[in-house]
């Protein structure tokens, strides 16, 4: 005689945390594995999880929960891990620069930077959006290692100096090597 399993559908406890520079969702998911969930992120900004599981052999159970991911989050940045039944969905939130990149798009929506001529100024130009991500990434990985805000500046003034030095001497190089060329 063949039996039919029963499925039990639940709903999870989500609790939400806000921090400086990610949100996190954590959904607590006792008894489940990594290969029994299921996460997407639409392109509306609907982040979808669902997941089911055997109980026994005549019982499973599982959930669909959607939620809107927020506003200032960055949808391309999402990532997950389930560590002791607890699913984080770790949303970083949207950079100042990314903003400021945004607001400096032509209206076609081309960066400015790309339309510069190939000369000193356009490589200095597309020097200092390469510093400006540099010092991002930089300032961010600080971040997540928990170094105090001195040590930080510190860091940050130390790498200002040596893409300024670095730059200047780039120049420096351009033009003596205009002069030579008579």
């Amino acid at each position: 005689m063949e039996t039919q399993r029963s499925y039990e559908e639940f709903e999870p406890m989500c609790k939400w945390q806000q921090e400086e520079h990610q949100s996190i969702l954590e959904v607590h998911l006792e008894g489940f594995k990594k290969d029994q969930l299921k996460i997407q992120v639409s392109s509306t900004g609907v982040l979808t999880i669902t997941g089911k599981r055997p109980i026994d052999e005549t019982k499973s159970t599982g959930f669909h929960k959607t939620v809107q991911v927020p506003k200032d989050c960055r949808k391309g940045g999402i990532h997950a891990k389930l560590s002791s039944g607890i699913l984080k969905i770790i949303m970083p939130k949207k950079s100042l620069e990314s903003e400021k990149r945004s607001h400096e798009r032509d209206d076609d929506g081309s960066e400015e930077a790309k339309h510069q001529p190939a000369t000193s100024t356009g490589v200095a130009t597309l020097t200092r959006i390469n510093a400006r991500k540099c010092m991002t990434a930089l300032r961010n990985s600080i971040r997540r290692t928990g170094a105090d805000r001195i040590t930080a500046r510190r860091l940050g003034v130390a790498i200002g100096v040596v893409v300024a030095v670095t730059v200047g001497g780039f120049l420096a190089y351009k033009i003596r090597q205009s002069f030579h060329s008579f």
